[in-house]
């Protein structure tokens, strides 16, 4: 085929005008969840690694990061990585989705009930009992 006998596929054709703002939006929320979720994985090994090796990490941070320090920032940091995640992998399945079933409408609605899903589970893995 030719060029001119190749239908051009105009984005802002196919998607009503809320709907290009609402790609947008989403757009940047997973870029923004995207470096976030790095950083914080970042910081969560970090601090882990503070945890099991406390000499080595106080004298690399110069006395600024303790034990005490790395195991508090290691379990405050747990509720923001599963945020940022599941916000993250949102994005991803919804385009997924929209790719496989060409229903954008369906598509987001399944995304969000699988990330309910999975942030409720995570949420019971982080705040259930241990029993120890």
């Amino acid at each position: 085929m030719t060029d001119k006998a190749m239908p051009k596929m105009d984005r802002r054709k196919t998607l009503a005008k809320g709907q290009i703002k609402m790609e947008r939006v989403f757009v940047t929320i997973d870029r923004y969840a995207a470096w976030l979720s790095a950083i914080l994985l970042f910081l969560f090994i970090a601090s882990g690694y503070g945890m099991t090796k406390p000499d080595f990490v106080l004298r690399a941070t110069g006395g600024l990061i303790t034990w005490r320090v790395a195991y508090d920032m290691h379990n405050l940091l747990i509720l923001p990585i599963i945020g940022t995640f599941i916000l993250h992998t949102f994005y991803g399945l919804r385009r997924a989705l929209m790719r496989r079933t060409k229903r954008r409408r369906g598509s987001t609605w399944i995304a969000i009930g699988v990330g309910v899903a999975v942030l409720a589970y995570l949420l019971v893995l982080v705040f259930a009992p241990t029993g120890f």
